[in-house]
């Protein structure tokens, strides 16, 4: 399966970028993102078991089942204390959500690919957060 893992590759090609993740850590877009333009939280991915940020993320292939995926997720909205308050179908839901955000919306990038986040409005005023490619894998020499 694929999966977003953290990345120091093409980290400051872009001003604000921030890396507080280890490289190859599992990052799940959970974190909540506030209304303030200057401030950089709208374009990390955090950590799963770090709690931490980065702002570039990489398409990796993982053994991961998507039930490992969900349960680590789980864990992690649990020790963040995003699932204070719901009910367990809420929190379900919410993890519903995280799989397509986080793993059915890379499938079709090749492994390797760097993105990053892009926090932003639609003309609607909702808030949308999508994926831009930052860098396609390098091709390596045969």
């Amino acid at each position: 399966m694929k999966i977003l893992v953290a990345t120091s590759e093409t980290q400051v090609d872009q001003p604000g970028d921030y890396s507080f993740v280890p490289d190859g850590q599992l990052l799940a877009r959970y974190g909540t993102v506030c209304d303030c333009p200057d401030c950089g939280c709208g374009r990390g991915f955090p950590g799963v078991f770090t709690h931490k940020a980065t702002t570039t993320a990489m398409v990796a292939e993982s053994d991961m089942s998507e039930g490992e995926w969900r349960t680590a997720v789980h864990t992690c909205l649990h020790e963040t204390g995003r699932a204070k308050g719901l009910t367990a179908g809420e929190l379900a839901e919410l993890i519903d959500d995280l799989v397509e955000i986080d793993v059915h919306s890379i499938t079709d990038l090749p492994v390797g690919t760097i993105v990053e986040r892009y926090p932003g409005s639609r003309p609607c005023g909702c808030k949308s957060d999508e994926l831009r490619v930052r860098r396609l894998p390098l091709a390596h020499p045969a």
